[in-house]
């Protein structure tokens, strides 16, 4: 006894204003045996495999079109081998079933037609007793399989359902390749137009291959790089440390390693470059090779610099302003009690002339708090002036200029 399984459909349908009028459910309940399940469920395939069956023997070839639409499969039937060569000119098919013995063509002829229009297609001869011999030569000729008559229904969807297998591998196989063949082509793009620089060495430093972009960069042939060249461009100290990276990344066993090296490029300017470097396989003969991935960051580490710089002049503003304010106010004191010594001297004595001077360079000392109090906070050179030059310049010179 088969397991069946029990699907009950339920349909509502109102049609109040139609001819016959009805508002009510029908009730549908289906059993189906576990053994034609997978047929049944093949209604629900987006894919409708195409199959043709050329037979000249019309209760045949009705009796299998009827089978194989029940079972969803799309189906064309041709009573001779001139219509199904005409019909594959204008549609495709997935498998063809066929008689092996017709009028109007041998099966050899036919086989090898169908081919020549249709070099994927699977094809299904079906034979008698008789024309066995036939069968097994169409098999080498190129058929996927033969069916022996009489045929159990049973049997040949099998074989077909096989036949579908096959197509389906092949397709998943074309497939896979040409995502392979898609893949390949897109590292090969991104790697002629990536602008950092990879590298792939054996670890004696012998490089196999070197991405187009270190012609791009430094004007270097790749032939140039090959072999041990690059190494011309590093100092031995990044060899060094190429060395030491090398050895760490084979002690941790396999983990990458970061780097920073510098290239001399162009003119003999040098070049800083950040990355890493790994260690992977040759797929050929599983030889350690050494990966290397490069970025500039030349300019990135000139603008640190100038950031650093930057901030540095503005630290110096901010400690500027505040001792002009911790200054300001004892200075102001200084000159003041200056002024009251000099209105209490009579005479233009030498103390009535070093009290003037006091004066005078409190005023200097005055201004150039004034200056200092309002530099403006994103400058990024500092406000130097006459006055701040002379504030540095010795006493004596001060002096010297005074009596002048």
């Amino acid at each position: 006894m088969h397991n069946e399984t029990s699907m009950n459909l339920r349909f509502t349908k109102g049609h109040e204003n139609s001819q016959r009028g009805f508002s009510g459910e029908i009730s549908m309940n289906l059993r189906v045996s576990k053994e034609n399940e997978d047929t049944r469920l093949r209604f629900s395939d987006e894919r409708k495999w195409k199959i043709m069956l050329i037979d000249d023997d019309p209760l045949v070839l009705n009796s299998f079109l009827s089978l194989l639409n029940r079972d969803g499969y799309q189906t064309v039937g041709v009573p001779n081998a001139l219509m199904a060569l005409n019909l594959l000119e204008k549609d495709t098919f997935d498998i063809v079933l066929t008689e092996l013995v017709m009028e109007e063509m041998r099966g050899d002829e036919l086989l090898s037609a169908i081919f020549q229009k249709s070099p994927d297609i699977k094809v299904m001869v079906i034979t008698g007793y008789g024309t066995l011999k036939m069968a097994i030569k169409a098999m080498q000729n190129g058929a996927y399989d033969y069916i022996l008559k009489p045929c159990e229904y049973q049997d040949l969807k099998i074989r077909i359902n096989r036949a579908i297998s096959s197509i389906r591998a092949i397709e998943s196989k074309k497939k896979a390749e040409k995502d392979l063949k898609d893949s390949e082509e897109r590292h090969r793009i991104l790697l002629e137009n990536i602008h950092d620089l990879i590298l792939l060495c054996e670890k004696d430093g012998n490089c196999i291959y070197a991405s187009p972009s270190w012609k791009t960069q430094f004007g270097l042939s790749l032939s140039s790089l090959t072999g041990k060249g690059w190494l011309d461009l590093l100092s031995q100290e990044d060899k060094n440390k190429i060395a030491q990276a090398l050895h760490s990344i084979e002690k941790q066993k396999g983990l990458n390693h970061e780097l920073e090296i510098v290239l001399n490029g162009n003119s003999g300017v040098k070049r800083v470059f950040s990355g890493y470097m790994l260690l992977t396989k040759n797929p050929d003969d599983q030889k350690t090779l050494v990966f290397f991935f490069l970025h500039e960051i030349t300019e990135y580490l000139k603008n640190k610099a100038q950031e650093r710089e930057i901030e540095r002049l503005n630290a110096a503003k901010d400690l500027a302003i505040a001792t002009a304010h911790n200054i300001n106010q004892p200075m102001t004191c200084i000159r003041g009690l200056t002024e009251l010594m000099a209105l209490k001297i009579e005479n233009e004595g030498e103390d009535s002339l070093h009290l003037r001077e006091i004066i005078s360079q409190c005023d200097r000392v005055q201004k150039i708090i004034e200056k200092l109090l309002h530099i403006n906070k994103y400058e990024t050179i500092p406000y130097v002036d006459e006055d701040m030059l002379r504030l540095s310049e010795p006493e004596h010179e001060h002096a010297s200029s005074k009596r002048q």
